[in-house]
């Protein structure tokens, strides 16, 4: 059997204020929506719940066995929304983190210690690694890559641009002159290595 946990908090409301227009108002509706909701409620459960009059509303015998769960169950309902999410009120649980590696020592390990005094409740996994893992896998939940991604269904954010230059020392260009594509240094640094092994 499926509740409406709106139709639930109608009852305990009309209950807890003996006014079915009070409830009404207190949660946002109009009381003959709130009738509706309640008339339903009592439908699924095969039984009457409240004994209305113009004036006033009472529990029957079956609303006040229905009642105290009822309220256990809006009162769990509203723990379980407050732990998760945006109802959460602090982050908590364990997180799981891979970052490369020195990334990770220079930017990322020194902010550990603040990070975790700032959300006491949180246990951090930290993984340096500049081994590509499957998050999904590996169960990580949050992971700093550098480069462009391949198509996924993650979500991913930028959080920086990453400006790399090539530089060579003075010495390097006047020995071996400025090479225009990277296989001439590979090749000029394969020639000095076999030059200083046959010497």
């Amino acid at each position: 059997m499926h509740f409406d946990l709106l139709d639930i908090a109608v009852f305990v409301r009309a209950a807890s204020l003996g006014n079915l227009s009070a409830a009404a108002r207190d949660l946002g509706l109009s009381t003959s929506s709130a009738s509706s909701r309640l008339a339903q409620l009592e439908q699924q459960l095969g039984t009457r719940l409240l004994h209305r009059t113009t004036r006033r509303i009472s529990l029957t015998g079956e609303g006040e066995r229905f009642l105290e769960h009822a309220a256990q169950l809006l009162d769990t309902a509203g723990q379980a929304a407050q732990s998760v999410g945006r109802g959460a009120q602090a982050p908590q649980g364990q997180l799981r983190v891979t970052v490369p590696a020195s990334f990770g020592r220079q930017h990322v390990s020194p902010a550990v210690p603040a990070f975790l005094a700032a959300y006491p409740c949180l246990t951090l996994d930290l993984r340096l690694t500049d081994q590509v893992i499957s998050l999904v896998e590996a169960g990580v939940d949050v992971a700093l890559r550098m480069g462009a991604l391949p198509d996924s269904s993650l979500v991913a954010r930028p959080l920086a641009p990453s400006h790399r230059a090539v530089c060579a020392s003075p010495g390097y260009l006047a020995a071996h002159g400025t090479p225009r594509h990277p296989e001439e240094v590979v090749a000029t640094t394969i020639a000095s290595l076999l030059g200083d092994q046959s010497s």
